[in-house]
Order: structure tokens, then C-alpha cells, then sequence
């Protein structure tokens, strides 16, 4: 056998785009959506992705401002690669390099109960990650009165991602257990606001003031679980019943949490267009 000829492939990449964009007088929306579907040079490996995103300005009158923005995407990814160690983790790639031309056991070398090549790895089983990720933020800018201004912007980050597995008797890994399934599942929130102030005001041609005063919160928070076993008596729902697995050989789960707050200020005076005069001052709090 020629190994990287069996397995390996030209590979084709798709790229499919479409945009938009409108609005009136008041109103600006421009906005898009994707679609990329990728192929590895290593058969039955492909990465999908489909994309979306909006962005909305809007002047709600000569004194106050809005806006939106927001980029969203599904990404799935499919196919056995894996380069971690050569038998503990798969290792298609080491496999295409070290793996004898003939389907021949060898137990002085193997580590298997029987012979595994490299197709079969490919072929036996089955992994797949599906992220979703969404990033949105929004600000809103008024004008209170001349010279005095407030902006407060927010938003966030939420990312959620499942991934699966399933290695069957004939892989190297499902092979001296008899049969592996892995289920993983990671969320995550990131989120901010900020509020602030801002002064700007000219006395005369010799003075200028500008003072700013802003207060921000953000957090995170990011939880994961994960589930393992072998023995698996028959392999024909896979991991889509990963209760069949005898023999948990691991579990875990885990969850952060971080907040932070903060102060801050700026004073900036300046005097005939030359001299400027700076004062600062910041205050920090986190539950880290």
C-alpha cells in the first residue's frame, strides 16, 4: 500500500459571500452573510463555517446617536486528524509515515490486538466540534447640553462549542479498549459597559477644559464538562449513546466566574494653545 496516496487528496475550498446595505436619512444598515465549506488534504476531514453580520447607525434626533453591531458564526468541524502521540491519540498523520505497506500484524510491534492501518483509523471514526460563537456590541452618544456629553457603550462575547467522539475497535485507540467515546461541552460569556462623561468647554482664546469621568463592569464566566469511557458491547449507535460505555475512565466539569470594576477620570487643562495641565486618576476592584 501506498498510504499517503490512499489517503490523502486535493483538497477544494468554497467561498460563498453576499452583502447588503441601505438605510434612509436617518438610518444606515449595512450587513452580509458566508458560507465556507473546506475540505483537508486528508480524506473525510472538512470544516464548515457560516458567518453573519449587521451593523446599525442610527440618529434618533441632532442630539443623540445609536448604534449596533453584530458578528455571528457557526463553524463545524468534522474528520479524524489528530497529531497527537501516534497510538494513544490516533495519529493519522505519524501513521501515514510509519505504518508498514502490508496489512501484516506484527505483535513484537503492535501495540494493538490486530493489525490497524491507516485507512481504518480514518474510516472507524467518527469526531466532530460545533462552535458557535456571537460577538454583538451597542452604543448610544447624547448630547446633553453644549459641551457636555455621555456615551454608553456594552456588550459581549458568547461562545458555546460540543464536541464528540468515537473511536471503534478497529482504531488504535478503540482497538485495546473496546471502544472510546468522548463527549466535551465549553460555554463561555464575556461581557462590558461603559459609561461615560465627557466636558469640553473653551473660555476665551486662552483656556480650555476638558474633563472626563467614565465608570466600566465587565465579566466572564466559562463553565466546562467532559465524559469518557470504553467497553462498548456493540458500536452501532456510536456516541450518540455513550451510556453502552461500561467503564467511565473520565469525568469532569468546571466553572469560572470573574468580575471587575473600575473608576476612572481625566482632567486636561490647557492654557494658550501651549501649556497642558493633566490630572488622572483610576480606581480598580476585582473579585479574581
Amino acid at each position: 500500500h501506498d498510504w499517503q496516496d490512499e489517503i490523502m487528496q486535493q483538497a477544494v475550498t468554497q467561498n460563498h459571500n453576499i452583502s447588503l446595505s441601505g438605510g434612509s436619512g436617518r438610518t444606515t444598515y449595512p450587513g452580509g452573510a458566508g458560507y465556507m465549506n473546506e475540505e483537508g488534504i486528508i480524506r473525510n476531514n472538512t470544516q464548515k463555517r457560516y458567518t453573519m453580520r449587521l451593523k446599525v447607525d442610527h440618529a434618533a434626533s441632532k442630539k443623540i446617536k445609536l448604534g449596533l453591531n453584530m458578528n455571528t458564526s457557526y463553524t463545524d468541524l468534522s474528520g479524524s486528524i489528530n497529531t497527537g502521540q501516534a497510538n494513544a491519540w490516533n495519529g493519522v498523520l505519524q501513521q501515514l509515515v510509519t505504518a508498514k505497506p502490508i496489512d501484516y500484524f506484527d505483535s513484537d510491534f503492535d501495540e494493538t490486538i490486530g493489525y490497524v492501518t491507516p485507512l481504518s483509523i480514518i474510516d472507524n471514526v467518527f469526531k466532530n466540534t460545533g462552535t458557535f460563537k456571537s460577538i454583538s456590541n451597542g452604543y448610544m452618544d447624547a448630547e446633553i447640553i453644549k459641551g457636555l456629553n455621555l456615551n454608553i457603550s456594552g456588550g459581549g462575547i458568547i461562545s458555546s462549542s460540543k464536541g464528540k467522539e468515537f473511536y471503534s475497535r478497529l482504531t488504535t485507540l478503540g482497538n485495546s479498549n473496546n471502544g472510546v467515546g468522548i463527549i466535551q461541552d465549553r460555554r463561555s460569556f464575556n461581557w462590558y459597559n461603559t459609561n461615560r462623561l465627557t466636558y469640553d468647554k473653551a473660555f476665551n482664546e486662552k483656556h480650555r477644559l476638558n474633563v472626563m469621568a467614565a465608570f466600566e463592569v465587565n465579566g466572564y464566566i466559562f463553565d466546562r464538562s467532559m465524559m469518557r469511557n470504553n467497553e462498548y458491547p456493540d458500536e452501532i449507535t456510536g456516541i450518540d449513546d455513550i451510556s453502552k460505555g461500561a467503564i467511565v475512565t473520565g469525568l469532569a466539569s468546571e466553572k469560572w466566574v470573574n468580575n471587575r470594576l473600575s473608576y476612572l477620570s481625566r482632567i486636561n487643562y490647557t492654557l494658550l494653545n501651549r501649556y497642558l495641565f493633566t490630572a488622572s486618576f483610576r480606581a480598580d476592584g476585582s473579585d479574581k
